[in-house]
């Protein structure tokens, strides 16, 4: 990944970021284990080199590593770097050849951007960013899919294709037949007729401004996959439980502060154990030893990141995958990490009407602003229009494909509830999390759940009803031990009560009877009556 360092004052000034994985054993990328990665010792050769555009190597290739895994045999790391270009440089491929794969003799991995401004913005462009286990093992007979986390610093459309041609791609080019790649949102399908065999996977994952199919920045992905055989069913794979964070998931991590979690697995099969769960993580994430849990077949291990200032302001992607004792491993599992960053919430201020405002009856339009530019969200997330004093739900907005929501503005929205407020009722409108979600990684939106956050009360049009606090001293209907409650203006009575069994005002309000005029029980409408008190959702 490349990126401005201050676009403004010095536009070819780029941070050089990348990732990359060594067979453990191979020796030349070197033999990761958890000192090495405690040292923060630099591991393997070579260089990033210019390719075209300009001249020279950029940086070295050697890697900081972060996670290995002993049963699978690989190291992986990453290594950042800020290189300066030339004045004048315009567009410019950079990239890093080798040999080899396992599978093949020679490899090429390439990014191209242009240091140009963009048209739209006026700022030098950042490529986008994807990650993945850099060897991936899928049972042959099983239908697989394999997700690419993919975000773009500059909220661009993000798509992957196939790596083409020797620049791209060296001699490991088509090399994964009869897989099929979703281009839009950067999946790979693989069916269970096929397999056995190590294939290679080459990918170019490019940024695209809308309407145009032009990229703006190319970057190489390149990955292995094992099909392999066994005498296990697919079911017998291991997989992840809750509290384990699923597939996609965006997780804020406000400055200062530590991401804690749990990655817990069920071997997949009575019997068997889980013996690694391994990641794909950023530097300085901490993942404790394995763990068998107090229900049978299943492990966990106990992670954590306090990201560090460097780090803030980028998406870092973190992947799991579970190894069981039969040789089976778990789908990959990818979440995303927004470092120093926090999650959409709504302004308070910015309610309209404001909180507590009393209001005509009918249809409002409502409105507010989030704490920062939103989009629709990804999956059912509603808004719910309650009843103060019951908590009954009145009305519901689902803000996924909703016609009554409208975002404008980048952070405001404007709701139509297609629901007409009674007069005289307090209402009060809570969140679930995620009605709207942040560019980047989808953050989804802080749920609203404080019933005082957002109140409204309707005016009364055709009555004047006294709101009363029920306590002790002021109850509108008194009730006493062995005596009658009620009078002109509460026509109930209670029955008559002994010392084993006391006169409450529930009892009194159970036990009422019709003395004149007319009733209303659960916000009924008034008709009639001498006088109309409120007592929570039952007037008299």
């Amino acid at each position: 990944m490349l990126k401005p360092t201050n676009p403004q004052q010095s536009p070819t000034e780029m941070e050089i970021y990348f990732r990359v994985s060594w067979r453990r054993s191979s020796g030349e990328g070197g033999n990761c284990d958890q000192t090495t990665i405690d040292s923060g010792t630099l591991l393997s050769s070579g260089s990033i080199d210019c390719i075209a555009g300009c001249t020279g190597s950029v940086m070295s290739a050697q890697y900081y590593c972060t996670d290995f895994s002993i049963s699978d045999d690989w190291s992986f790391g990453e290594r950042r770097e800020v290189f300066t270009f030339s004045p004048g440089t315009q567009n410019i491929t950079i990239g890093y050849t080798g040999c080899c794969w396992v599978i093949a003799s020679n490899w090429n991995t390439v990014t191209t951007m242009s240091l140009v401004p963009r048209s739209d913005t006026g700022t030098i462009n950042s490529t986008p960013r994807a990650i993945t286990s850099l060897n991936l093992r899928l049972l042959a007979g099983c239908n697989h899919t394999i997700v690419i986390p993919v975000t773009d610093p500059d909220n661009d459309i993000v798509r992957c294709r196939w790596a083409t041609g020797s620049n791209e791609c060296g001699s490991v080019c088509n090399a994964f037949p009869n897989a099929i790649l979703d281009e839009e949102y950067c999946t790979l399908s693989y069916e269970a007729i096929y397999g056995p065999g190590l294939f290679a996977v080459a990918l170019m994952i490019e940024d695209f401004l809308p309407g145009s199919n032009s990229p703006l920045s190319s970057v190489a992905l390149q990955f292995m996959v094992e099909v392999f055989t066994s005498n296990e069913s697919c079911s017998s794979v291991p997989e992840f439980i809750p509290p384990t964070l699923p597939q996609g998931t965006c997780v804020a991590i406000p400055p200062n502060s530590t991401f804690t979690g749990q990655l817990v697995a069920y071997s997949g099969s009575p019997g068997a154990q889980v013996i690694e769960i391994n990641t794909i993580s950023p530097a300085g994430f901490n993942k404790s030893d394995l763990y068998p849990a107090t229900i049978p077949d299943v492990y966990y291990v106990n992670v954590s990141w306090t990201p560090d200032p460097s780090q803030y302001g980028e998406v870092h992607a973190l992947c799991y995958i579970a190894i069981n004792s039969l040789g089976l491993s778990s789908e990959q599992i990818c979440i995303q990490l927004s470092a120093g960053d926090y999650a959409p919430y709504i302004i308070q201020s910015s309610l309209s009407p404001a909180n507590n405002e009393v209001i005509p009856p009918g249809i409002t339009v409502l409105h507010l602003e989030l704490s920062k530019p939103v989009r629709p969200p990804t999956h059912d997330a509603s808004m719910y229009i309650k009843d103060y004093y019951t908590d009954a739900v009145l009305y519901e907005v689902n803000f996924l494909n909703s016609t009554e929501v409208f975002i404008y503005n980048e952070s405001h929205v404007s709701i139509t509830p297609q629901f007409s407020l009674p007069e005289c009722t307090k209402v009060y409108i809570v969140f679930e999390k995620g009605v709207v979600v942040g560019y980047g990684c989808n953050l989804e939106s802080e749920p609203v759940t404080d019933k005082d956050f957002w109140v409204l009360t309707t005016e009364c049009i055709t009555t004047t009803p006294k709101e009363i606090e029920t306590t002790e001293e002021n109850h509108p209907c008194p009730c006493h031990d062995d005596e009658p409650c009620g009078d002109d203006d509460c026509p109930c009575h209670c029955e008559l009560c002994d010392d084993d069994n006391p006169c409450t005002h529930k009892k009194c309000h159970h036990c009422r009877k019709h003395k004149e005029g007319s009733i209303i029980i659960d916000n009924r409408p008034v008709i009639n009556g001498p006088n109309n008190y409120v007592i929570q959702n039952i007037r008299f």
